[in-house]
């Protein structure tokens, strides 16, 4: 009798199915490639290239009279730009491979899928895309039928679905309806493979379009920070079309006309800039050009209000930079004036003026493409901001002792709306403006001047100023509520 033999078996580690693995994988690209590099293979594949580079498009589908060209030409049709271009996918080709082989081989109608989810509605033109998927869908018909869990299987068993020129839309739309996310519709449909054709950019950027016109108004989503990556925003959303002019138009019209949120403002400037640029401006052609004069008005007048916040972040830090007995005679009656100017609905037009201490601020708490466009002032410290009333009024305010200038109208030579000038000088909006509206216009009392004080007399100055010249404004709007009372007192009505 033999002794019993006693051992014990290791358990299964994740690194012992390493070399398993490793096999499965040279097997799938030995069988992917099979053939391809074979001399007869080669010839085939370098005379529709020959035939397609000469424009022979009836020698091409002469050419291909049997398997071993059909399955040259599906090869080439999705690992040749070139070929793809010169020659995609027509009726009269399709109908030349279905009188070769009908129905088409495994290999053959593998690649011919991959050509279709690689290249999609770039070749063909309008007449191909519709002959390529009825084309398809006929040949994934004769599988539809046996059983496995291939990814053949599964493209014929959702043949339906991912083979139509409205395919992209009809995925997004499912996926929507079953709450997927977009990784999780790739998985659904065995997709991994062609992440980067043109078939899934395109649900990608219906997915991420979608998104946006269904989140709330004015509200974060993780989508906002993927639209604007240049590679998403520059992609086509359709043939002749960027995605980005799509997110543009859907954020703006979205938008109410008086205010956006801080998140979709930081999409809109990261996109397309600021529109407040000269038109020969290559962000403006690309972008602003194309959305209309309406879209470009309403953002407009949104950044006049961030141009405003931004202005009143230097002031307020310049006075908490200077005396704690100064901080509310620089900052609080100029905030409470400009910001009801702002919201009484005045306000047609802005531009901000930055010296180099706010200019080293505002980057700090935004990033470059998030900050509307500004001129640079030559001076460390001094930053202005030029306000039009609706063209009756134009108003400069500054920080640092800079006296509150009102004019009627500006001077012939003027810099201030020149948006082809991006740095000036402080002392043009100190002193030479008014020095060049005097000597244009004569020393009249049509352009103000004026001193901030404590005593309401800039103010009540001020507001006289812009009746007179057609602003309508109340003095309630604009002074301060906890001065309000005082005001009156003082000045009475105005």
């Amino acid at each position: 009798m033999l002794p019993r033999l006693e051992f014990q078996l290791p358990e299964w580690t994740e690194r012992d199915f390493l070399p398993l693995r490793g096999a499965e994988e040279k097997l799938k690209k030995v069988g992917s490639g099979s053939g391809q590099s074979s001399p007869r293979f080669r010839r085939a594949c370098d005379l529709l290239k020959r035939l397609a580079s000469a424009g022979d498009s009836t020698g091409l589908r002469r050419a291909i009279d049997d398997t071993l060209h059909v399955r040259a030409y599906t090869f080439l049709l999705y690992s040749e730009v070139e070929f793809a271009k010169q020659v995609g996918v027509s009726s009269d080709m399709l109908a030349r491979v279905r009188d070769v082989r009908e129905p088409m081989t495994k290999l053959s109608l593998l690649q011919m899928i991959r050509a279709y989810f690689e290249r999609f509605d770039t070749i063909g033109g309008d007449e191909g895309l519709p002959a390529w998927t009825d084309f398809l869908q006929e040949q994934l018909a004769y599988l539809a039928r046996r059983d496995g869990h291939s990814d053949l299987q599964t493209y014929a068993e959702q043949r339906g679905r991912l083979f139509s020129p409205s395919a992209p839309y009809r995925l997004v739309k499912a996926a929507r309806e079953q709450n997927i996310d977009f990784d999780g519709l790739i998985r659904r449909f065995h997709l991994g493979s062609f992440t980067g054709g043109v078939f899934l950019s395109r649900c990608q950027n219906i997915y991420y379009l979608e998104t946006i016109r269904n989140i709330p108004v004015g509200a974060d989503d993780p989508v906002l920070k993927e639209v604007c990556k240049p590679a998403v925003f520059n992609s086509n959303y359709i043939p002749g079309k960027l995605l980005g002019l799509e997110v543009l138009e859907t954020l703006i019209d979205r938008s109410p006309d008086g205010e956006v949120s801080e998140p979709w403002q930081n999409v809109i400037l990261s996109i397309a800039g600021d529109p407040r640029v000269p038109r020969s401006n290559p962000n403006y052609q690309k972008w602003w050009s194309l959305l209309g004069e309406h879209r470009v008005s309403k953002v407009r007048g949104w950044l006049s209000r961030f141009d405003l916040k931004l202005f009143l972040d230097v002031l307020e830090q310049s006075a908490r930079d200077g005396k704690i007995d100064d901080m509310e005679r620089m900052f609080k009656p100029r905030k409470a004036f400009m910001e009801g100017l702002l919201e009484s609905g005045a306000v047609s037009e802005s531009r901000l003026f930055l010296g180099s201490y706010a200019e080293h601020y505002v980057r700090k708490q935004y990033k470059r493409e998030e900050l509307p466009a500004f001129t640079r002032v030559h001076s460390p410290q001094t930053s202005m901001i030029y306000l039009n009333l609706g063209g009756k009024v134009h108003m400069i305010e500054g920080s640092h002792s800079f006296r509150l200038k009102l004019l009627d109208k500006l001077p012939s030579n003027q810099k201030i709306r020149n948006y082809d000038i991006r740095a000036i000088d402080d002392s043009y909006l100190r002193s030479q403006l008014m020095f060049d509206y005097r000597r244009e216009y004569g020393d009249t009392d049509e352009g103000l001047e004026l001193t901030h004080d404590v005593h309401f007399n800039w103010q009540r100055k001020a507001i006289a100023y812009l009746k007179y010249k057609g602003v309508q404004v109340e003095a309630g709007r604009l002074i301060h509520p906890d001065q309000y009372r005082a005001f009156k007192k003082k000045v009475g009505a105005v």
